[in-house]
């Protein structure tokens, strides 16, 4: 049985995850304005992108993804990403979902 990475993008340790992205970028941008060959400006590029990175990537990450919130849901299965309602009715008519929990 395959296994399917399940993530909800507004769960708290998404937020905790976020909050330092946000933090180093910040520290970036501020950083480009002022003096670009510091330090600082390339160490918060650095992390700042890594964590971007695995905060944006995880759907390019894992090979069965589904992620959801309220406005809808992401479902992907090998290298398709499927978004419309139909195109997930007709996977749910095709495959057995099989609860596990």
């Amino acid at each position: 049985m395959k296994k399917i990475f399940f993530d909800k993008p507004d769960s708290p340790k998404n937020k905790i995850l976020a909050i330092p992205m946000i933090v180093f970028l910040l520290i970036y941008i501020c950083s480009a304005f002022n003096n670009r060959d510091s330090n600082l400006h390339s160490i918060a590029a650095i992390i700042g992108f890594r964590f971007a990175v695995v905060f944006m990537g995880r759907q390019c990450f894992y090979r069965y993804y589904l992620g959801w919130n309220k406005k809808g849901m992401t479902i992907k299965l090998e290298n398709i990403a499927v978004t419309d309602l139909e195109k997930i009715q007709n996977i749910f008519n095709t495959h057995t979902i099989v609860n596990n929990v």
